[in-house]
């Protein structure tokens, strides 16, 4: 076989081994926070969120906290969040740093231009395939006295509404916030209430789940938190509670019988004897 002669100036075209193929990247294995909400009650906000981060596929249940709290003499503030679980982190030190220092007049100018320095000096710095990014739900207490609830998106900032919800159970929990929310309930109805939507969402919403953690911001700019114990004990009044509504629910649907009627009486009776003891707490854990 005769090889080909290559002259000066011709194309090689002899056929060579393929070029070494350029290495596969694989996504980093990040955690993401799954559900935080907030509510307005009566001369208080109550912020909460579960206690399961997302790494890839897999779900760990974290030890610490997801909310972060921070109190001088004139703001008072608790933040939580959904999305990547390090840079929420980041925000949420970066804005306490904002307000120990004084560079912001207020806790939202510190929460927007903590917001800012991440999106636009370093997310934005990142490659632009990149799915990284986060949202804070706030609760603050300005030094007028004046309680709100902070949503962002991005680098905007807004005043939530009687409640919000943030990550993957907001649908749920908007849901179940229409019929259970009001703003005029007391502290202990408000966090009760919040317990239970974040049970719900915990049960039904896929990469939501581990411990609630609630905490209570006061007008007078007292945080505290709800005991573990309390809330443990107010599962067992929400099984109950479920169980009892589905079978009264039930029973509007003809036209029910004295006995039954006495019967759907009877069964109240008993969840109110149970719950009301349960559901009663004289005070929360001490300053966050």
């Amino acid at each position: 076989m005769i090889k080909p002669q290559l002259s000066e100036g011709l194309v090689d075209l002899r056929h060579r081994p393929p070029y070494p193929r350029k290495p596969k990247k694989y996504p980093l294995k990040r955690s993401r926070v799954t559900i935080a909400a907030g509510f307005r009650c009566q001369d208080a906000l109550i912020l909460c969120a579960d206690s399961e981060l997302n790494i890839g596929d897999a779900l760990k249940t974290s030890k610490n906290l997801k909310l972060s709290g921070y109190k001088d003499v004139s703001t008072a503030a608790i933040m939580s969040g959904a999305g990547d679980w390090e840079y929420l982190r980041m925000a949420m030190e970066l804005v306490k740093e904002n307000l120990r220092t004084k560079d912001s007049y207020s806790f939202k100018h510190a929460l927007k231009t903590s917001l800012i320095e991440i999106y636009e000096n370093q997310i934005a710095a990142l490659p632009p395939d990149n799915d990284i990014g986060f949202q804070l739900l706030s609760v603050a207490r300005e030094e007028d006295g004046s309680l709100h609830l902070f949503k962002s998106s991005q680098t905007a900032v807004s005043e939530g509404d009687d409640y919000e919800f943030i990550g993957t159970g907001e649908p749920l929990g908007n849901y179940l916030a229409e019929t259970l929310c009001d703003p005029l309930a007391s502290i202990r109805q408000a966090t009760i209430v919040a317990a239970y939507i974040l049970r719900c969402i915990k049960k039904f919403v896929p990469r939501c789940g581990g411990r609630s953690d609630i905490f209570v911001l006061q007008s007078d700019g007292v945080m505290a938190l709800a005991r573990s114990s309390d809330i443990a004990d107010w599962d067992q009044c929400f099984s109950a509670f479920d169980e009892t509504t589905k079978s009264t629910f039930l029973s509007l649907t003809e036209s029910p019988s004295v006995r039954e009627i006495e019967e759907t009486k009877e069964r109240m009776a008993g969840l109110l004897g149970k719950c009301s003891k349960v559901l009663r707490f004289d005070e929360l854990e001490g300053n966050f």
